[in-house]
């Protein structure tokens, strides 16, 4: 699946996945999915539902109850700092419990090759620990894909003063930071309700982690660094349309989905997923990339995989992540060492 030589010599293509289906799990990179706080945690135990063979799901958080019942591995941090009862709402509980048990988390962690760590921002425990997990992850070796889910305009003005503040921290611990704002699904689907959205950001977060695992192997590591490694806010898109439409209707559909303004010119990282149906040809592949390419900036580096679905009979779907790589001076060593953030007492709940 790759390119003639002479072909379009400015771009790059990446192609990963080929023969992942095949491969043994020593071939596999070791992939973990770790859910912070209550939102994060109720999104990673949905991946029971979704047949994820090749990734381990783990539940962190500061309340207790909320870990109950949870049918992944569970982490309870921050024990004597929240007694078990959750952050209230303040990341400086969330940033201190795991910071008072990171040994703990770290040797959950040991050995991870891709991180994926979703949580919802706004709250104490996802915005709080997600920062210093996220660096943590990295000084482990890691690749740190950050998932997260920004709060509703109308959860007031507070909630969103902290999602913003804890976005900033993300931007410089994880490798890449990918955003699901709510608002924007209510504006994409006007008609529906508040418990809706919350499912279809769950769906949306999944999804990537679903799509990039069952593809990856540890073959691909070293170009999705290359091509995650952005350093900042990347936009996730999801396209859809009929074969015969062709793939320009998928990928346009992609962009205007979830993207702020629908322009993706000056972008130069980007990974794609291809769902596509059985008998989708090489040729068809190839065009679907080089149609990818008159979105974005001329010389992206693009990493690309097609997954055959039977299900598809004439229908074509892309997972998108596209972002811009910025460049920042190497994080300082020790960057989520214990001990840097206060100790607190009693949270107020």
């Amino acid at each position: 699946m790759h390119y003639p030589a002479g072909k379009m010599t400015t771009r790059k293509y990446l192609t990963f996945g080929e023969g992942a289906s095949r491969v043994e799990g020593g071939l596999r990179p070791v992939v973990r999915v770790i859910g912070l706080g209550g939102a994060g945690c109720n999104i990673v135990n949905k991946m029971t539902e979704l047949e994820l063979r090749h990734a381990d799901p783990v539940a962190v958080n500061t309340d207790a109850q909320n870990l109950v019942g949870l049918k992944c591995r569970r982490v309870l941090i921050g024990k004597e700092v929240t007694h078990g009862r959750g952050a209230a709402g303040i990341p400086e509980n969330g940033e201190a419990a795991i910071r008072a048990d990171l040994d703990k988390v770290r040797s959950v962690i040991q050995g991870t090759e891709v991180l994926f760590l979703i949580c919802g921002l706004g709250g104490g425990t996802g915005t709080g620990a997600a920062p210093v997990l996220a660096c943590a992850a990295k000084e482990m070796g890691a690749l740190v894909v950050m998932l997260s889910v920004f709060p509703f305009r109308a959860e007031g003005p507070t909630r969103n003063r902290i999602a913003l503040a804890g976005l900033e921290k993300l931007r410089d611990a994880a490798d890449v930071v990918v955003v699901v704002h709510n608002d924007k699904l209510v504006e994409d689907f006007p008609n529906m309700r508040f418990q809706e959205a919350l499912a279809v950001a769950d769906h949306l977060l999944l999804n990537p982690v679903k799509s990039i695992t069952q593809l990856l192997t540890r073959e691909d590591l070293p170009n999705l660094r290359k091509v995650l490694q952005i350093r900042d806010i990347a936009h996730l898109g999801f396209g859809e349309a009929n074969v015969r439409l062709g793939p320009r209707h998928v990928i346009k559909d992609a962009v205007d989905s979830l993207m702020p303004d629908g322009d993706i010119s000056e972008h130069d990282r980007a990974l794609a997923v291809i769902h596509c149906p059985p008998g989708y040809t090489d040729s068809e592949l190839h065009r679907f990339i080089e149609e990818l390419h008159l979105f974005i900036h001329l010389d992206a580096q693009i990493m690309w995989g097609p997954i055959v679905d039977p299900s598809l009979e004439d229908e074509l779907r892309l997972m998108t992540i596209v972002g811009r790589a910025r460049q920042l001076p190497e994080p300082p060593a020790q960057c989520a060492a214990p001990g840097n953030a206060p100790g607190i007492g009693e949270p107020g709940i």
